[in-house]
């Protein structure tokens, strides 16, 4: 919050104060009049500070507890992201690992936008798993492609 609002507030009561203190030493005249519409004038002004503060409080509560909820996210992901290591894979993909079981992958595309998500396997004979978040859809080929015998390759017209 801006000190110079708060100042501005103090200074405001204060003089307030001191126009009272003159206003009850003084006769009921024009001048008491005066003073009094002077008094008035300078409690609209600590009004108006305290409304200017009351604004400036809210915005940074909001913006606390946005923070504050941002933060326990953050903290909530990390904590789950722990449970989680960089890995090769035999097909040579790098992926997250859990640690724990059952055993599984995580996507490491999602992972860097804070979201975890488990890779499925395709069951094809590459061994690639994919991520199924439809803006994300990659593939990773995480088991090692089988070695074909020397028959098959020349069915599908290998040497």
């Amino acid at each position: 919050m801006d000190m110079s609002l708060v100042q501005a507030g103090i200074a405001s009561v204060k003089a307030l104060q001191d126009i009272v203190k003159l206003g009850i030493d003084a006769k009921v005249d024009a001048k008491s009049s005066e003073r009094v519409v002077e008094a008035l004038g300078k409690l609209g002004e600590v009004a108006d500070a305290l409304y200017v503060m009351r604004d400036e409080l809210f915005r940074l509560q909001t913006e606390n507890d946005k923070l504050k909820r941002e933060a326990d996210r953050r903290l909530a992901f990390e904590t789950r992201k722990a449970a989680y290591e960089l890995t090769k894979t035999a097909g040579g993909a790098f992926v997250w690992g859990f640690k724990g079981e059952p055993a599984h992958y995580a996507c490491p595309n999602c992972m860097n936008d804070d979201r975890i998500e488990i890779l499925q396997d395709n069951r094809v004979y590459a061994g690639t798993y994919r991520c199924t978040v439809k803006k994300c859809e990659a593939t990773f080929p995480v088991d090692p492609e089988p070695e074909r015998s020397p028959r098959a390759r020349r069915s599908f017209g290998f040497p």
